[in-house]
């Protein structure tokens, strides 16, 4: 789903996976008002634009891609299919940067939020089958939750439950299984009403897939190799909170010094449900093919694409999903009317091409142009001047502060307790350059030239940060 749709609840405890970015991409989007969206920065292609042959579109996918590549802010596996023809596989970049050991087209990554299309389609199997209902109540399943009578199952799939959030720490750094979390949830205050309001939920997905584990009989995993990913051949697909041993991908934020990325502290733990999923390109392109065709279920006959988002960037339908995990990103969408017109992105840098993706890959697949990546020269400056910016900053739209750290000689900015702190681009003259997220920071200060505040912009009105007093690091 897009950036303004993962906006995330937050209850206030610290953050945890993506919450006030999300909402803070959220907010930004929501003032620069409703043309703006993932693709707004992409000039507008014509309807009437078809795709071109599979070498011509290989070059403009190079001619779109290779400038995020040049400024580190992309490397993954780009692949474009028209029904079971595969019209573009295309890598760039690296697996590892520090061994250069290059990215190759089976490589499986971390596809985080795209789990959740797999979660849905669990459920609607089931469904098909009369093991389970879209209006069976939580309480049928898992007793012990406020408003659990009132929850549907179709209120998790479309994120309209309530339940509350999971901001313990530890839980982005240790593995647990999906009842353990679940039995952890139940202490957790609701957020409002069910069918009241909807917002983003990972813990939506947890649900749902605890659910699944009941009703099946079997473990979340289990349930979707053996109806989903063997019956689809897709073989570089499993369920693991951390992807184990060689083959596969580090995660990297983009930003480091001199244009370089640097690598996450740790890898991010995963839940099942939401974001423990790990494919790679051609898998998902079986997946794009086998709900297109309606195989394992009645995809088209459901009233709403239940874990997807529906989207229509340029006067053409669609439905896409997009996710984050640290160091990781992706986005793959399914055109309407176009006989299986698809993509999937992979990427193992985390950046502000993130959001740019549906622009990019429209102008790649209809024409137009596309945005180039933003410039923000790097000035070197002494560790005791860049101290002046270090503390904690509040926006009052924004339940947690931003804190800037100084360390190693750099910036570093996360949110609230967030143990994943990603670096900023000093340019000089009080500002700085989030590149993990195409963020623009400019700092204030007061008469005695002491720092007061920060003005953030994601390409929208910019948001205001007061710096909290005695927060000096």
């Amino acid at each position: 789903m897009g950036a303004c749709p993962q906006g995330a609840p937050v209850n206030g405890g610290p953050v945890r996976k993506k919450v006030a970015s999300a909402l803070i991409t959220c907010l930004a989007l929501s003032l620069a008002g409703p043309a703006t969206t993932r693709a707004q920065t992409a000039a507008q292609p014509t309807k009437s634009a078809s795709v071109i042959e599979p070498a011509k579109l290989a070059e403009r996918l190079d001619h779109c891609i290779d400038p995020y590549v040049r400024s580190s802010d992309f490397s993954g596996i780009v692949l474009i299919a028209q029904g079971t023809r595969v019209l573009v596989r295309k890598t760039y970049g690296l697996a590892d940067f520090s061994a250069k050991i290059p990215l190759v087209p089976g490589i499986a990554f971390r596809i985080a939020s795209l789990s959740k299309t797999f979660t849905a389609g669990a459920v609607e199997m089931l469904v098909e089958r009369g093991r389970l209902g879209l209006t069976d109540h939580l309480s049928k399943f898992l007793p012990g939750f406020i408003n659990g009578d009132k929850i549907t199952v179709r209120d998790l799939l479309l994120h309209r439950s309530g339940v509350g959030v999971l901001s313990e720490l530890g839980l982005r750094q240790d593995c647990h299984t999906a009842a353990e979390l679940v039995a952890r949830l139940r202490a957790v205050p609701p957020l409002f009403e069910p069918g009241t309001s909807d917002q983003y939920s990972n813990e939506g997905y947890l649900l749902l897939a605890r659910i699944i584990e009941i009703v099946s009989g079997v473990s979340y995993g289990a349930f979707l190799d053996a109806n989903i990913f063997r019956p689809l051949g897709m073989h570089r697909t499993s369920v693991e909170c951390r992807p184990a041993g060689r083959g596969h991908p580090l995660g990297y934020y983009s930003g480091g010094p001199g244009g370089s990325v640097i690598q996450v502290p740790f890898d991010e733990a995963a839940w099942d449900g939401p974001g423990s999923l790990v494919s790679n390109a051609d898998d998902l392109h079986l997946w794009l093919q086998a709900l297109a065709a309606d195989r394992l279920m009645r995809f088209h006959a459901l009233e709403y694409p239940y874990g997807w988002g529906r989207r229509n960037y340029s006067g053409r339908e669609l439905i896409e999903q997009s996710g984050e995990l640290e160091g990781f990103v992706s986005t793959m969408s399914l055109y309407a009317g176009s006989e299986g017109l698809c993509f999937v992105v992979l990427s193992n840098v985390e950046s502000g091409f993130f959001n740019r993706i549906p622009a990019i890959m429209e102008a790649v697949l209809f024409g137009g142009s596309p945005p180039a990546p933003p410039v923000f020269p790097e000035k070197p400056a002494e560790a005791s001047a860049l101290g002046d910016y270090a503390g904690a900053y509040k926006c009052p739209q924004i339940p947690v502060p931003v804190s800037i750290d100084l360390k190693d000689g750099k910036l570093w900015m996360h949110w609230g307790e967030d143990p994943f702190l990603k670096p900023l681009t000093f340019g000089g003259a009080d500002t700085a350059f989030l590149r993990a997220q195409y963020a623009t920071i400019r700092f204030s200060r007061d008469k005695e030239g002491r720092v007061t505040g920060s003005s953030w912009d994601w390409g929208g009105p910019p948001l205001e940060f007061k710096k909290i007093a005695g927060t000096q690091y």
